[in-house]
Parts: C-alpha cells; structure tokens; sequence
C-alpha cells in the first residue's frame, strides 16, 4: 500500500514537473474592450491560453485562509499560486489527450455519499453538512474529478509500459529454463516406484 501511495506522489510530482515550463507570469494588462487595468498573474498555455487574475486568486486565498483559520504565509502564497497552474495544465493536457470524467460519473458519486446520510436530508442541508466539515459542494466535485483524471491518466501513461513488462513469451521461458536449469536444485528427473507385495499364501505359479 505504500509503495502504491508513493509511486502515486511520484507521478503527480512528475505531472508538477513536467508543467513548469508552460505558464509564466504576466503584468498588468487592460481588459478586452476596456481600458482598465487588470493584474494578472500569471498566462498557462498548453492547448489554450488561461489567464489567472490577481481578484481571483486573491478570492481562492482568502477562502483557504478562511478554511484553515489561519493567514497564509508568502511562501504559502507562491505555493498556492503553483498548484494552481499546475491543475490548470493538468486538466488541458487531459483535454489534449481525451482522457475526460463525465459529469454523470460525478453525480453517481455524489449519490453514493448521500446514501450514507439520512434519507430525508435535502440537498442544500447536504451542502451545508459538507461546510461544516470545511468541504464547498463545488469543490468536492472537482477534487473528485481531478482524482479520477489523475488515475485515468496514469492508466493511460503507463498502460503500454506494463504491457510490455508483462509479455513473456513461452519461447523465453524454455530458454531461461535451458539456460539455469543446471543450476537447479533438482535438475531433470524421471521418478520411478515399484509396488512390491509378498504372498504369503497360493502356489509357486501364482507367486
């Protein structure tokens, strides 16, 4: 199990990685049919161009500060600021590559968690019940669909590698066989057994 989690933070760091060099920051431009200025921070192109405005942005912080009770700090800020990008990247590269997750598959999710709850449970208490425990209705949807992108998208990347790990032919088992069978603890062998009986009674011939 934990080899599996830390091949999982592996593959999603290699996702990181592999984002870095695909967004930069922006200064501030005029807004399209405007002449006011709009603070943007940074420009991710990858299969469009996606632009992160500084008022967004500074609404996302204050909602996580908010969650956690606390004030981020500026290192935290730039962190935040990167796994922005990188989600944003991630979800056109998924779109590049068809790998998608259905709004349907998302609603039967929701549904199965609802089952858990009381039956006569409305919606919007629904809701409010994951407020409280510190989760927005609309982010539970899209961690769930990040999730489920994230798996598809491994099973994709490394479908054709395991494949090929997995393809042993019969031929190459004979001929590693061939190749240590000497080195075996019991190499070929033909066992024998013989049955003998003693009779005790009956004439020679019988005997």
């Amino acid at each position: 199990m934990h080899k599996r989690q830390f091949a999982f933070a592996i593959a999603v760091a290699f996702i990181a990685g592999a984002f870095s060099s695909c967004s930069h920051l922006a200064k501030a431009q005029p807004m399209e049919g405007t002449s006011i200025a709009v603070q943007i921070l940074a420009t991710v192109r990858l299969v469009s161009t996606e632009n992160i405005l500084e008022s967004t942005f500074r609404e996302d912080v204050a909602k996580l500060e908010a969650s956690r009770g606390k004030a981020l700090s500026a290192e935290e800020r730039s962190l935040y600021l990167e796994d922005v990008i990188n989600d944003i990247l991630f979800y056109q590269m998924c779109e590049r590559d068809g790998i998608k997750v259905s709004d349907g598959e998302i609603d039967a999710y929701i549904a199965k968690l609802r089952l858990q709850r009381p039956p006569e449970e409305t919606e919007d208490e629904f809701k409010a019940f994951l407020v409280k425990q510190g989760v927005e209705y609309e982010d539970l949807r899209t961690n769930y669909k990040k999730q489920v992108l994230i798996q598809r998208w491994l099973m994709s990347a490394k479908a054709a590698e395991i494949s090929t790990e997995l393809a042993v032919q019969t031929k190459e088992i004979l001929d590693m066989y061939e190749l240590y069978k000497s080195k075996l603890v019991r190499p070929d062998t033909v066992k024998l057994s013989f049955l003998l009986s003693q009779y005790k009674d009956g004439s020679e011939e019988e005997r």
